[in-house]
């Protein structure tokens, strides 16, 4: 917290604030924009399988964009596998080629 005090006045005129627009996204929120700009639709997101006890399961799920299956993901939780399979549709030919 000092250091940040003593230094803030010295860095403000050379280093611009960060926004949150220049952050990056999210692979899920770059599907959703893409899907929304080129199919007029959300993604959807579909819960395959969760396997394994209670204490450690694993779930599958899929991507869907209208009929469209883009990519399947998995992950220890249901937002882990959401991330996973966002991440692998933002990566297929289908999403980079529309």
């Amino acid at each position: 917290e000092a250091t940040e005090t003593a230094f803030r006045p010295i860095l403000s005129n050379h280093v611009a604030p960060a926004s949150k627009a220049d952050a990056p996204k999210s692979a899920k929120s770059r599907l959703q924009e893409w899907s929304q700009r080129h199919r007029g639709t959300r993604p959807s997101y579909e819960l395959v399988a969760s396997k394994g006890p209670a204490h450690a399961q694993q779930f599958t799920v899929e991507v869907l964009v209208g009929a469209d299956r883009l990519a399947t993901g998995s992950g220890s939780s249901r937002q882990r596998a959401d991330l996973h399979r966002a991440e692998q549709a933002t990566r297929c030919h289908f999403f980079s080629g529309r």
